[in-house]
């Protein structure tokens, strides 16, 4: 009678025990879905939501279209959006995947809405002069603007993969590694926006106006902010020194490469 007793208890505490387990890989499974739901939304609310800020840059009114065509149509505005993307996965393959995904959602966007809207940007003439973009059709109009988009569908490729990388070492790498990718980071993607305020850009090129300087503030102060809160957060003892270094080392660099790039744009 004992032993069918302990059989049963014992047959009790099994169910239990596989119950218990069940309810554990549920739960998991749910955090799971959740996180990969927000992961999703967040990817898409930030591409989407950059390539809407770059359609108003081309249809907003001065002095509010130059301050949006120095920020959110700025390189650096872009890679930093792809950036936040990748840090909120850990493994490198999402990371990067991630950060391009972002972008080739904000380039589709802002030609969808500059097509659905009849808007050109600048470098699109009508094929007549005044019609409404609109009339031309969806097809002609996709036809018209398939070499800008595959170029920068192309440009999304490569910084995503190059800031995704970065976005991946801030989070998964050991604590130098971190700080020296967080810092690149930041030197890289300030140095476009802040070389119209150095004296470099007086000597050939012409002086920025006032909305222009707003902008590279703005974008300063963003690439600046946002990798130094992602090695705080994904960090337990950030090494600032290689931070701070490495800030200085990239940013030097990105201000005399795009030096050059301006003498060569203002050459052809």
């Amino acid at each position: 009678m004992r032993i069918g007793q302990n059989k049963s208890e014992g047959a009790a505490f099994a169910s239990n025990e596989t119950a218990s387990e069940d309810s554990v890989t549920h739960r998991s499974s749910n955090r799971i879905i959740s996180k990969g739901l927000a992961q999703g939304m967040a990817l898409l609310g930030l591409g989407g939501g950059l390539g809407l800020l770059s359609f108003f840059s081309e249809i907003a009114s001065p002095p509010m279209r130059d301050l949006l065509a120095s920020t959110i149509s700025a390189g650096s505005a872009w890679a930093l959006t792809a950036f936040v993307v990748s840090i909120l996965f850990a493994k490198w393959m999402r990371c990067v995947s991630s950060a391009i995904a972002s972008l080739v959602v904000a380039t589709v966007t802002y030609y969808f809405l500059i097509v659905a809207s009849g808007t050109r940007s600048g470098g699109y003439a009508l094929p007549r002069e005044g019609e409404p973009a609109a009339r031309l059709g969806l097809l002609a109009q996709l036809e018209s603007m398939a070499t800008g988009i595959l170029l920068w569908i192309g440009l999304s490729i490569v910084a995503g993969l190059a800031v995704g990388s970065l976005g991946y070492v801030v989070g998964s790498k050991k604590e130098k590694f971190a700080a020296v990718a967080a810092g690149l980071t930041v030197g890289i993607l300030a140095g476009p926006a802040v070389y119209p305020l150095t004296p470099l850009a007086f000597y050939g090129v012409a002086a920025q106006g006032a909305t222009s300087i707003a902008g590279g503030l703005i974008i300063l102060l963003a690439s600046f902010i946002v990798p130094t809160l992602a090695l705080a957060a994904k960090r337990r003892n950030p090494r600032w020194t290689y931070f701070a270094a490495s800030i200085c080392l990239a940013f030097a660099a990105a201000l005399g490469v795009w030096h050059l790039v301006e003498q060569v744009r203002i050459t052809l």
